[in-house]
């Protein structure tokens, strides 16, 4: 539009460049002046009388011609044949071409002016002073002005630019007019109109030149483009703050093609942060979204999305996307866009990263599971503490009366009574190693001090002890490292946790098979334990034993571990063997792991932690020799038992050798009693676990009555109480249940004596 304008323009401006200021309006003012002085220059010459009378009509018209009206006419007689009337007819014949120049030039003007005034853009002509010599119709409603072109004549620097913008301006409009300012194509910059607004116009400027190549002044033509930059500069905005909220946004924003794979349109920057890869790369299809998914995900997501797009409603799936070389987890939630016709057109939504999420549930699922496995396995140690207790106060009766008996009723070895009472005592004895898997497996039996070991001999031992007692056609493997560390757990019960391993690999072959026996060293993380659920790492030396038998079915392997349970047929097992195995490998701060399916046997592997190095030689201790049995009356003992066979055993026991006992089934009657005369009692020998008080309990309460007692502790259920304990709590004698007549004797005679003699 700018281009088209300026052509027709430039005339018109030429024009009104080469006359003086208010000459557009009255053309021939110039020729009129000069016809007058050719005029009065033949009058002088004519003669000043004559001429002047003749020459006043032709004077008087070129006078009102010079003043503009050029409809003036001298009207000479025709009939005159003379130099007057010749040079009047000329004149009229000269105001005639200057009226129809002028009005020629008049309609071009108008034309020209029009043409401009439709033009949507400003349109100025600046002379070589700055003052606009022409302006539009646009250009003076750009600048205010009250009526058209009336800001014609001012000075365009002056009146129509900011004050701090006009030395520059001057400037470069000067290397214009100097003509080393080459034409501008596009410069914005601010005007002020009239009511001292800024508008920002973009302008195009061209010199125009003189036929001489002079530059005379500058057609300048520019377009109002404050409302486009203030539009512009609200869409930026909007955008900054879309992206802004699009950027702190927990998730990947985008809009994508409706079917897979789901050709980007727009997806934000988070986007690498799940996938591994720029945004850019989604946006020019290089990267196909779609194709990132799991496969074994990407149905259900396709799936999610038809129904979504079918339907009309919001779609939300979770699934597995590649991110590096592995798997995380994300969430998605989107709804379809529809066109005007209410076809899909897109997908609009947002991508959530939750592999934490997922990973904080399975780690609370775990947890859960942990804490279920710990409490269940808590309230079964609990009950079979509990059984157990039960148990060996009625094993200590059935032992001790079979054995007093044995003793006092049948002197004769080999008669039948003996042989009967010797079956009752090996009976018991068989019940008495049961109930300690049992306290074994609630972890209510003291332990005992564990010591830096070296497995690699005693393994050996018991394999070749199981390979005589394993049938023939069972063959064992071993393999075992030369060098292994040591671990810290007493060789009792490693060795009980190997033969149980074993006899449960034995049973499970039917008599043929292979049994694997490897002793490894090497580091774990993040294993799970198959018994108490909890996650264990470390440097841990591994004793595995695998079969190839019928395997565990996948509803009895999270039981296994219990007491009692059991798959063998009923008079073939009890149940403890892997409970044992649980609660040695468990005291010794181990655990278990286990792998099997059914017809591909199992293997059990037994994490045991390495020993950290001792200093100093560690020296075993040595068991002190029991003293002997001193015959004939001893002083008072109190004794104290809730279990009234128990108490009538103990009872015998004591005054067969010598000692006065003085038996009560309460704790408190009983020390209601020694309150009474605390110095009548040499000893005290009691029970733990009682109704109303526990032994322990009883002892501290005589100690204050009378310190350094000697004091004898039984009990079937330990509640952590070892030797240590026990001597640090003032008893002499921690005595596990069911007690040996004998044992408890020699014990008693040891506490009397180191308390006379201390």
């Amino acid at each position: 539009m700018l281009a088209a304008a300026l052509p027709a323009t430039a005339a018109l401006a030429y024009v009104a460049l080469q006359l003086p200021a208010g000459a557009l309006e009255q053309p021939v003012l110039l020729l009129a002046a000069l016809a007058t002085a050719t005029i009065l220059a033949l009058g002088w010459q004519v003669g000043a009388a004559y001429l002047m009378d003749a020459l006043q009509p032709v004077i008087s018209t070129v006078q009102r011609v010079a003043d503009g009206d050029l409809s003036a006419r001298t009207q000479p007689e025709r009939s005159r044949d003379d130099k007057i009337s010749k040079l009047a007819y000329e004149v009229d014949r000269m105001a005639e071409a200057l009226s129809r120049r002028d009005q020629a030039l008049t309609e071009a003007r108008d034309r020209a002016q029009a043409y401009l005034d439709v033009v949507g853009v400003m349109v100025l002509v600046l002379n070589g002073k700055g003052n606009i010599v022409l302006a539009n119709r646009k250009a003076c409603e750009v600048l205010g002005c009250c009526e058209p072109h009336t800001c014609v004549g001012s000075n365009w620097f002056d009146i129509w630019l900011p004050s701090e913008n006009r030395e520059q301006a001057r400037a470069v409009f000067a290397r214009h007019l100097a003509g080393t300012e080459p034409p501008v194509e596009r410069h914005e910059s601010r005007i002020l109109t009239s009511s001292g607004r800024r508008r920002l116009i973009a302008w195009h400027a061209s010199p125009l030149s003189d036929p001489s190549g002079s530059v005379i002044g500058l057609l300048c033509a520019g377009e109002d483009i404050t409302e486009v930059r203030q539009t512009q500069q609200a869409l930026l905005d909007s955008r900054n703050r879309y992206q802004a909220l699009v950027d702190n946004i927990p998730g990947v924003v985008y809009r994508c093609a409706v079917i897979y794979p789901w050709h980007m349109e727009f997806i934000s920057r988070q986007v690498e942060e799940i996938t591994g890869i720029a945004a850019d790369r989604f946006i020019d299809h290089s990267v196909r979204y779609g194709e990132l998914i799991h496969p074994d995900d990407l149905a259900g997501v396709e799936r999610a999305v038809a129904e979504g797009v079918a339907h009309r409603h919001a779609y939300a799936c979770a699934y597995r996307i590649r991110c590096n070389g592995a798997w995380r987890w994300v969430h998605e939630q989107g709804q379809t866009i529809y066109d005007g016709e209410g076809h899909p057109a897109w997908l609009d939504g947002v991508i959530v990263d939750i592999t934490k999420n997922i990973a904080l549930r399975e780690e609370q699922e775990h947890l859960q599971a942990q804490l279920q496995q710990a409490q269940k396995m808590e309230a079964l140690g609990q009950l079979t503490g509990g059984i157990a207790h039960d148990f060996n106060n009625i094993l200590a009766a059935v032992l001790g009366f079979a054995k007093l008996a044995l003793r006092r009723h049948a002197p004769d070895p080999n008669s039948e009574l003996a042989e009967y009472l010797r079956e009752v005592v090996t009976a018991g004895e068989r019940a008495r190693d049961l109930v300690a898997r049992m306290l074994t497996f609630s972890r209510a039996q003291p332990g005992r001090t564990a010591r830096p070991l070296a497995p690699r001999p005693l393994i050996k031992e018991v394999v070749k002890m199981l390979a005589a007692t394993i049938p023939s056609g069972i063959h064992i493997d071993t393999h075992i490292e030369t060098e292994v560390p040591d671990v810290a757990i007493d060789p009792v019960d490693l060795q009980q946790i190997l033969v149980n391993l074993a006899i449960n690999a034995r049973d499970t072959l039917d008599g043929r098979g292979r049994i694997r026996i490897t002793l490894t060293h090497r580091r774990v993380e993040q294993q799970i334990c198959s018994a108490c659920r909890e996650r264990f790492s470390g440097d841990t030396l591994e004793l595995s034993v695998a079969d190839d038998g019928q395997g565990i079915a996948p509803e009895a392997l999270p039981h296994i571990f219990e007491p009692f349970f059991t798959t063998k047929p009923v008079g073939k097992g009890t149940g403890m063997g892997l409970a044992m195995v649980h609660g040695l490998t468990h005291r010794a701060g181990g655990h278990v792991q286990v792998e099997s399916s059914v017809g591909q046997g199992s293997t059990f592997h037994i994490h045991l932690p390495v020993a950290m190095p001792t200093s100093g030689d560690a020296t075993p201790a040595r068991a002190m020799p029991l003293p002997p049995i001193a015959s004939g009356q001893r002083g008072q003992v109190l004794i104290v038992d809730d279990e009234v066979a128990v108490l009538h055993l103990l009872h015998i026991t004591l005054k067969s050798a010598g000692w006065h006992p003085s038996c009560f089934s309460s704790p408190r009657q009983a020390l209601a009693v020694f309150r009474d005369a605390p110095d009548d009692f040499v000893a005290v020998i009691s029970d733990q676990t009682m109704p109303s008080m526990t032994g322990g309990e009883l002892i501290r309460t005589l100690h204050e009555v009378r310190p350094h007692l000697p004091a004898i502790l039984c009990t079937g259920h330990s509640d952590g109480l070892d030797e240590t304990t026990a001597r640090q709590q003032g008893i002499r004698r921690l005595l596990l249940k069911p007690v040996d007549g004998d044992e408890l004797l020699a014990a008693l005679e040891q506490a009397v004596t180191e308390a006379e003699n201390p």
